[in-house]
This record gives C-alpha cells, sequence and structure tokens, in this order.
C-alpha cells in the first residue's frame, strides 16, 4: 500500500490526533482502532520514533519539556512526576527544568531505566499525594518535600536546601506550618521523619542551626549585583546588645528582618519584633521589615527603597 494511499494517510492522521504533546502510546492507538502493523510501518518510514515499551514520538516533535514528561510516564507506567519534576511543575526554585525527567512508580514495578528519565520507587504513594497541575500528574509540595527529605544525602548543604525549599513554598503559599506536620505525622521511615521533624524546628524558630533564609540569599545576590556593601548576616547588632538580626550594616546603619515566613505570623512575635525595633531605634539602628507580601507585589519598589537607604546612610556628613 502506498504512503499516499487514503487509507495511510488516514492512519497518519489519527497518530497526530491521539497523540498527547507528541507521544503515541500503543494503547491509545488500538483504542483508535490502529492494528500493531500500522505502527510498525510508520517506524520504518520514519513517521514515529520508539521512545520505549508501548510509546512513540510523531517525528520532528522534540523530546523535551512536556513531550518528554508524557513519554517518560508511559514507558514507565508512573504514577507522577516527582523531585525534581515536581518543583518545576510547582514552580518551585524558580520553575528551572529538570535536566531529567523523574517519574514516581509503584514499588512492585520495575522498568526499565533510561538515559533521559530517572525512576523512584515509591512503597507508600496515596492518592491525595497527587494532583493534577496542567493536566499532569504531579506529586503534592508536601510529597515532594518527603521524597527530597529521603533521597538528598546527609549533609548540611542538603539540609540547608531543604529549609530554604520550604521556605519558598511557604512564600508562595504552596505550603504551611500544618500541611508539614501531617506530612511528619504520617512518615513512617525514622531517618524521613526525624529529617522533617529538623525543618519543622527551624520554621517554628526553634531550631538553634542558622540557615540562610530565602530572603537572605535574595538580599546577598542584590548587593552584589548593585555593588553596595555586603551587610554582617545572622548577627547582634549594636555591639551584641541587641537580639540576632536577619542582616546588619554598622556603617549605614541599618537592620533588615525578614518577617514573610509562617513563623512570624504569631501576636507574640509580632509584640517581640516591635519592641526589638524601638530598642534598636534608641541606638540610631533603625530596622526595616520585608514581609511576604513585598516580595509578591512591589519587588523592583523594595529593590530600589534597599538601595536608597544603603546608600543615603553611607554618603551621610
Amino acid at each position: 500500500m502506498g504512503i499516499d494511499s487514503p487509507k495511510t494517510t488516514y492512519a497518519e492522521a489519527t497518530l497526530v490526533a491521539i497523540a498527547r504533546h507528541g507521544i503515541v502510546t500503543w494503547s491509545a492507538a488500538r483504542s483508535a482502532g490502529l492494528t500493531q502493523e500500522v505502527i510498525r510501518h510508520r517506524v520504518a518510514t520514519g513517521f514515529l520514533v520508539r521512545e520505549g515499551r508501548g510509546t512513540y514520538r510523531l517525528a520532528g516533535v522534540e523530546r523535551c519539556g512536556r513531550t518528554a514528561e508524557t513519554a517518560a510516564l508511559a514507558i514507565t507506567e508512573g504514577r507522577a512526576l516527582g523531585l525534581w519534576s515536581a518543583n518545576s511543575a510547582h514552580g518551585l526554585s524558580n520553575g528551572i527544568p529538570a535536566s531529567l525527567v523523574h517519574v514516581v512508580v509503584d514499588h512492585r514495578r520495575r522498568p526499565r531505566a533510561g538515559s533521559w528519565y530517572r525512576v523512584h520507587r515509591a512503597r507508600r504513594l496515596a492518592e491525595d499525594e497527587i494532583h493534577r497541575r496542567d493536566g499532569r500528574p504531579v506529586t503534592t509540595v508536601p510529597r515532594t518535600l518527603r521524597d527530597f527529605a529521603a533521597c538528598l544525602p546527609a549533609t548540611d548543604w542538603a539540609d540547608g536546601h531543604l529549609v530554604r525549599w520550604t521556605e519558598e513554598a511557604i512564600i508562595q503559599n504552596q505550603l504551611t506550618i500544618a500541611r508539614l506536620e501531617d506530612a511528619i505525622a504520617r512518615e513512617t521511615a525514622p531517618n524521613v521523619r526525624a529529617r522533617l521533624a529538623r525543618v519543622l524546628d527551624y520554621h517554628r524558630g526553634s531550631d538553634p542551626a542558622v540557615f540562610r533564609s530565602v530572603g537572605e540569599a535574595w538580599l546577598r545576590d542584590l548587593i552584589e549585583r548593585l555593588g553596595l556593601p555586603m551587610p554582617r548576616f545572622n548577627c547582634r547588632a549594636a555591639g551584641g546588645i541587641l537580639s540576632e538580626a536577619d542582616a546588619y550594616w554598622e556603617d549605614v546603619p541599618l537592620i533588615v528582618e525578614f518577617d514573610g515566613f509562617a513563623y512570624h505570623h504569631t501576636r507574640t512575635k509580632h509584640d517581640r519584633d516591635r519592641r526589638r525595633d524601638r530598642v534598636a531605634l534608641r541606638h540610631g539602628i533603625p530596622t526595616m521589615r520585608i514581609t511576604k507580601t513585598d516580595f509578591e507585589e512591589d519587588l523592583p519598589a523594595l529593590e530600589r527603597d534597599i538601595e536608597q537607604l544603603v546608600l543615603g546612610g553611607m554618603i551621610r556628613p
């Protein structure tokens, strides 16, 4: 049968119609009335490219983005995108796409590994730990945090990453302290549970370890970009008289505090912060408090304010 025959044209049109993000599965082709012979012929002629077991990509469609995600889920029969792929889908860490597609599958499945996707077998993955994001199944933010806690190495760098990641999720209203507590309550692996508990302790303000917050990392980048003098981070101002400040310019002088996270939203914390601001002012040190709303609604104005306050203090006679 010639490639230009009506029947051939209909088969190819059907393949294009049933493709999702350029990916065709054998089950979808069979449901559309196509046969294995039709699929094999289109592979032989270059109309389809075989990606894996029962999964094909339309020629001319690059394997990237949604196409790669759809193919990886089909090949592995994965339940959801997870870890770094879920991170990207949720828009966390600036939504940077992962170099590999990360798929979470049932622990009983042992799909063949691929060079462009990674498989993570999960013994327990409840239905409420998966939701659809832009039409694709993705592990929820608390479940993604749990999986990061399980797979990242036990190092200070990794623990700091978990803290910054959760702060970013809290800033974006994708995670709350209550949901983090629920994730810990349902966790059965002792090492993962302990690691999540340390993250929770930090967000409650009870962990003595010092981590650079999302806000502090942003401020450091801003100061470097503007060429301004770098403040001291997580230090005691006024010769140690005041309690620890998030950032402090001694020569300006100026204190910057970040109040955008969940553990600042209590009346006791609010009152204590205001008392500290008054004490700092008595020592001639004003305090600038940056909230979650500042980040979300007018970041350019916030950057200009910091530049003007720091420069104003530097050139003051």
